[in-house]
């Protein structure tokens, strides 16, 4: 005697849908308010991951279909399918786990699209900005679907997290940590394989005999330890797209780093050995090459890692055939059988606009009493009309209003109470049964969703209407030098240039992150040759749109490179000669290459000064500050932090940095300094773009300097 499947019954009640028709409308709205709301983040996401050199659509699509990715996070493109095909892996339990407005969710929503507005201005902050909206989708969801739904979709929601891009300065400081133990670690396998390797930093040494065959860099060639973030997302995908116990899924996420760094120390230990068979190996595409294949044995140790574990502990299954389990006794006082669902609600159209009005309402609340907030504390923030006092009595209203909409919403959401209860029998001692929970129905259901797609629109119309009052630019546009670097003068004051600019490898030229730099040295004539100081190295590097950027500063390179940090502190610079005119409220000075004046942000201002550690207990001196946006700044965090006002439509910034490499004393090494920046920064303004004529719409002029460009500026990309 066989059993008859349920659903082959004839009566049997089909398989619940995870979502309805009428569902996927919803869903298309809301999902539609929301990209528009975080449209901005979402298309600056998608022009990192391509590399697109400006925002049109056409210039994505051409890095997409050619190749053209960012190394480091291209993967951002695939985070969403991979969290939309969770989803779908789930539909069966998302279409049985029951659904309610839950409020609290409203709260978590509003905390992340304010917190959103905050990290646009003033915070400035594009990694945060992606946590903010991350944050508000997560409370969007617990708000219209409930707790039991969240319990299924908060992974893929956290998911998109490894689609945010890290913010360049602790991005840097987490790789370059990587990198250095890479690189030891990859020296230690090279030496298990009879190779003489020896590490200085995150540079390999390699050797045969006392014969130096040449240096690896870890730091320059690592699209291994680069792509860690693609590593890590691909590992935490294969803990939670198999069902697996929590336990299995934290000890395979605790392990993605391990393995990253695992998988990125073999790959440059077969870097070394193709570095002896052919150097032209370990660069160029061959490197990228290899970096992408090592994809591969990553995927096949995290597959390995959960086939272990889903083998480590065996749970005995039922015997086959065995009868099943009989079904437990239904509680007292409940039926038996059941009566069959009605019909749902047909759902009113006065629901919808009531929900979208109470949602854009409640929104204009929220954003006052922000508003509010900051008024009540800093004094004549909303102009002279507005007292703090004034201010925080207003506040206390829109407090009390918002608790106030809150629980007049609650209650009309609410089905009326169930009088009726479940009588016990006379003849039973069983106590009375308690009356259900009063369930959510078709209509606050309904009007959960119309709050948050009123929410959604009102923001959307809300912050991009004060963005635009107060002129706050999204997108910054790249503004082009005014000439070459390379046209910097052989010959400033009594400095002249001394052989051929540095050329520097594609891989390098990579990692700096610009086409517009120069690298060469200067010999002061004024003095005898060979005297103390009087070389200068000098190093430019211009950058353009992207604020965010932390350009090579000497106490990473140097050290990438087995140099030892002897201290990074800030130091007061001053310039000086006869080519410097002061005028009320501008500074000027004369410029060969401009063939006229160019404006200088300052005479006096603060430079990084680097101490680093030579062979033999010798030290050298670099000093580096920042021309951004019309004006000198003394670090990459004041650049982020100071160098760009919300409003300006154009960014740029550009390093500048001169080392004395042979002077031991650091104040001797600043005076060097100073007498070259003196000759040699108004030639290297005259390159930079005039802020007074960008801000005045006479700059940029459009046309390509990169034409112009010498090969060893351009080479890396061609």
């Amino acid at each position: 005697m066989t059993s008859t499947p349920a659903t082959s019954l004839p009566n049997a009640a089909p398989a619940p849908r995870a979502v309805t028709r009428p569902g996927w409308v919803w869903i298309a709205v809301i999902a539609a308010l929301f990209v528009v709301l975080h449209g901005d983040f979402l298309w600056r996401t998608v022009r990192i991951a391509t590399n697109a050199p400006s925002p049109s659509v056409l210039a994505v699509l051409r890095n997409l279909f050619s190749g053209s990715l960012n190394q480091d996070w291209s993967h951002s493109l695939v985070i969403p399918f991979i969290a939309i095909y969770y989803l779908y892996q789930r539909r069966a339990e998302l279409a049985r786990a029951p659904r309610r407005v839950f409020w609290p969710g409203l709260a978590v929503f509003f905390v992340g699209l304010i917190s959103y507005a905050w990290w646009i201005s003033p915070g400035r902050n594009d990694m945060l900005q992606g946590y903010s909206m991350i944050l508000a989708l997560l409370g969007l969801v617990l708000f219209m679907l409930g707790p039991s739904v969240m319990r299924i979709s908060w992974f893929p929601i956290v998911y998109l997290v490894f689609a945010v891009k890290v913010s360049d300065r602790l991005w840097d400081e987490i790789a370059f940590r990587l990198q250095i133990l890479a690189a030891r670690a990859a020296t230690v396998c090279l030496n298990f394989l009879t190779i003489d390797a020896s590490v200085e930093g995150s540079t390999i040494n390699i050797a045969k005999g006392v014969k130096s065959l040449g240096h690896l860099n870890v730091a320059e060639a690592c699209a291994g330890l680069r792509m860690l973030m693609a590593f890590m997302a691909m590992g935490v995908a294969v803990a939670f797209l198999a069902r697996r116990a929590w336990w299995q899924r934290l000890i395979m996420v605790c392990m993605t780093v391990p393995i990253a760094v695992a998988v990125n120390v073999a790959r440059v230990t077969v870097m070394g050995l193709l570095f002896l068979v052919n150097a032209e190996l370990a660069a160029g595409d061959v490197h990228k090459f290899i970096g992408l294949l090592m994809l591969i044995p990553a995927l096949g140790l995290f597959l390995l890692l959960g086939w272990i574990l889903d083998h480590l502990i065996i749970q005995d299954a039922p015997p086959e055939g065995a009868a099943p389990s009989p079904a437990a006794p239904a509680p007292p006082g409940a039926l038996a059988n059941p009566p069959a669902p009605s019909s749902p609600t047909p759902v009113k159209p006065a629901w919808i606009v009531q929900g979208v009005l109470f949602g854009a309402g409640f929104t204009i609340l929220v954003g006052l009493t922000y508003i509010l907030l900051f008024a009540s504390v800093r004094e004549g923030l909303l102009g002279d009309w507005l007292s703090r006092p004034t201010a925080t009595g207003l506040l206390a209203l829109t407090v009390l209003g918002l608790v106030g909409s809150v629980v007049a919403a609650r209650r009309f959401s609410l089905p009326p109470k169930a009088a009726a209860k479940a009588a016990p029998d006379a003849d039973s001692a069983a106590p009375p049964v308690r009356a259900p929970r009063r369930p959510q129905g078709r209509r606050a259901q309904t009007f959960g969703l119309a709050i948050g797609a009123g929410a959604l629109a009102c923001g959307v119309i809300g912050l991009n209407s004060i963005l635009w009052a107060n002129g706050v630019v999204r997108h910054r546009d790249t503004v082009e030098v005014r000439h070459p670097l390379f046209q910097i003068p052989a010959r400033v004051g009594t400095w002249a240039k001394v052989g051929e600019d540095r050329r520097i490898s594609a891989e390098e030229e990579e990692e700096l992150g610009t086409l517009q730099h120069i690298m060469r040295i200067y010999r002061d004539t004024s003095v005898p040759e060979g005297s103390v100081g009087a070389e200068i190295t000098l190093h430019v590097a211009y950058y353009t749109g992207t604020p965010d950027t932390v350009p090579h500063v000497p106490e990473r390179c140097f050290v990438a490179g087995g140099l030892g940090n002897r201290g990074v502190t800030r130091v007061p610079m001053r310039l000086s000669g006869p080519q410097y005119n002061r005028k009320p409220g501008a500074i000027t000075a004369q410029s060969l290459l401009q063939a006229g004046n160019v404006a200088i942000p300052a005479l006096d201002f603060d430079a990084t000064r680097f101490t680093f550690g030579l062979r033999g207990n010798r030290q050298a001196n670099v000093f580096y500050f920042f021309a951004a946006n019309g004006r000198f700044l003394a670090t990459p965090d004041m650049v982020r932090l100071q160098g760009f006002d919300p409003r300006d439509r154009y960014s740029y910034y550009c390093k500048i940095e001169v080392g004395t490499l042979d002077v031991e004393d650091p104040q001797a090494a600043l005076l060097r300094a100073e007498s070259f920046l003196s000759a040699a920064l108004p030639e290297i303004m005259a390159c930079l773009p005039d802020w007074d004529d960008v801000t005045h719409g006479r700059w940029p002029v459009r046309k390509s300097s990169e034409a112009s460009a010498p090969a060893s500026s351009r080479g890396a990309r061609e």
